[in-house]
């Protein structure tokens, strides 16, 4: 909004009205310098160090109603600003209490007088028109904190967070003239941490503090779990924005978005609720019971049944019946390997929120899959095997962000600090239990089947021709003749006519397969004849590479092939 050079000239002007016998009130002193600022006519000395180049621009702005009224707030928290370090001058001249910038900073964002800063810019701001003002003015006798009286050699300097000395390139830099920052890289990443949820705090507060009592709306879940309430859009056809996309913003701005967007406050885990319709809509059917006690056969027969009365396309039941299938083994194996539930707090599970639990990996450095890009590709004992090599746990979403939330749970105090210190405090008595509860666990003797029987789950990862292939040879086994035909495909495939015509067609390009001239089971039909295949000596050889790829792969589990 303004300069750095006119904060400081301003900053000056503010002292000098307000350090008289008859100070004017705060607000009119304001006023008093918006109208000398835009008056072509003003004769103000101060008017002359201010850049011509931003008197005009102010001045030909000024016009535009909504940066006419942040004009006014600038300055008038400019002056707030000064007016709190004349206080604190008096007060020092009586009982000679140091200024500690860190703690005035956070009075003033708790106050929101902010100038559209973060805390982090308003910790260099401060010293500045400090040490500007002390400059200026033999009367102002404040003294800063002795902390933050910091070393500075000329190539390393003392950071005035941490207060570890460091090379000046551990110091992130700013303005034109590449100034180096009171604080290091590593505390302004923190700083930044801290003031990303104190804004979503105070956003919070502002939008839900009679509505939902700062609550999830559906489950009650308090404050202590910060980084899991998240803001849902009631109609989601408003939605423009997500908290991602406005979290930059300035406070009023980011209020205005979500107020317009009509935002209701809830928790990480009701949210997955809200967006699992297709769960809900077959949730009778993946939460059966005794689902794992029937053959996989009979499992098929009745997702088969659940979905051929839907009103959809082939495909599209396939995308149903697939999805189903993603659920059921999610389901079997949380509760195979967790319970049943979320190992950090044991409240939910998989019959009250099977959509809201996650699989988290305990280190990170050792996570080489997502479940997103693994659940289709591996049957449950090859994702049981992974689960058990790459040490993953069951977590809900809700413990999943403070787990993750490292910066929240090291920097708790500093964010629930004043009215909801209690806060902090719950906050860091559940993340330790979880970590403990985590800790605690292990699933490393705990058998699980294939309830789905899909042995052949590890060929969705070496290519669909190869697959192919690999099919063919399986059902030349099983039914003891070298011929296959498109409906034996269709049954084991679960592909339509076109796509496996169009594979078929590729295969016998490639010379891996060949029509059979004579087929022993040829059909008696009237029309077009039936073709049936066969593999060739090529295919044959094809085969044995293939299986070479699967034993390889990290998925393979000895037997899981017939």
């Amino acid at each position: 909004m303004l300069s750095m050079k006119t904060r400081l000239v301003l900053s000056k002007y503010i002292f000098r009205k307000l350090n008289v016998d008859n100070p004017p009130t705060l607000s009119e002193l304001g006023k008093k310098i918006k109208l000398e600022l835009i008056s072509e006519d003003s004769q103000q000395n101060w008017i002359n160090r201010i850049p011509l180049l931003e008197i005009d621009r102010i001045r030909r702005k000024i016009h535009n109603h909504n940066y006419s009224d942040k004009l006014s707030d600038h300055i008038q928290n400019l002056v707030k600003i000064v007016a709190v370090l004349i206080n604190s001058n008096e007060s020092y001249k009586i009982n000679y209490n140091p200024l500690n910038i860190r703690e005035l900073v956070e009075e003033l964002v708790a106050n929101n007088i902010t100038l559209g800063m973060t805390q982090l810019s308003l910790e260099v701001l401060i010293p500045l028109i400090f040490d500007y003002l002390k400059k200026h003015f033999i009367d102002f006798k404040l003294e800063r904190n002795t902390k933050q009286n910091l070393i500075d050699d000329g190539k390393r300097k003392e950071c005035a967070r941490c207060h570890k000395i460091k090379p000046y390139n551990k110091f992130p830099k700013f303005g034109r003239k590449k100034r180096i920052m009171y604080v290091c890289i590593k505390c302004k990443s923190e700083l930044n941490a801290i003031w990303q949820n104190k804004k979503k705090l105070k956003v919070m507060e502002e939008l839900f503090r009679t509505k939902t009592k700062l609550k999830c709306y559906f489950c009650g879940m308090e404050l202590w779990n910060l980084p899991a309430l998240e803001f849902e859009h009631i109609d989601q056809t408003k939605k423009e924005f997500s908290w991602r996309d406005v979290n930059c913003l300035d406070f009023k701005d980011i209020i205005e978005i979500l107020r317009a967007e009509d935002v209701n406050l809830i928790c990480s885990n009701c949210h997955k609720i809200q967006h699992a319709d297709l769960f809900f809509k077959f949730k009778h059917l993946i939460l059966t019971e005794d689902l794992f006690q029937k053959p996989a056969e009979e499992i098929d027969y009745v997702i088969n049944e659940e979905i051929k009365n839907q009103n959809l396309s082939h495909l599209n039941k396939n995308k149903i019946k697939y999805i189903i299938k993603i659920w059921i083994k999610k389901r079997y194996l949380i509760e195979r390997l967790y319970k049943g539930k979320c190992v950090g707090c044991g409240l939910v599970d998989v019959k009250n929120n099977l959509p809201a639990l996650q699989f988290h990996h305990l280190d990170s450095k050792n996570k080489n899959f997502a479940w997103s890009k693994i659940k289709h590709k591996y049957n449950t004992k090859e994702l049981a095997k992974l689960f058990r090599e790459e040490n993953v746990i069951s977590l809900c979403a809700n413990c999943h962000h403070l787990i993750h939330s490292k910066r929240f749970s090291n920097f708790v105090d500093e964010i629930f600090n004043g009215k909801y210190k209690n806060y902090a405090i719950k906050a860091k008595i559940e993340y330790y239990r979880r970590i403990d509860n985590i800790k605690a666990y292990n699933i490393n003797n705990i058998k699980v089947e294939d309830p789905l029987n899909e042995k052949f789950k590890i060929f969705s990862r070496i290519g669909v021709w190869k697959k192919y292939l690999l099919y063919i040879q399986f059902i030349s086994l099983e039914k003891g003749i070298d011929e296959v035909n498109k409906r034996d495909l269709e049954l084991y495939l679960n592909n339509n006519h076109v796509t496996i015509s169009k594979n078929l067609k590729d295969l016998k390009e490639k010379g891996y397969i060949s029509v059979v001239k004579n087929p022993i089971n040829k059909p008696i039909k009237m029309g077009q004849p039936i073709k049936f295949y066969k593999l060739t000596e090529k295919g044959e050889g094809e085969i044995l590479n293939i299986m070479e790829e699967i034993y390889a792969d990290p998925g393979y589990i000895k037997g899981s092939l017939p």
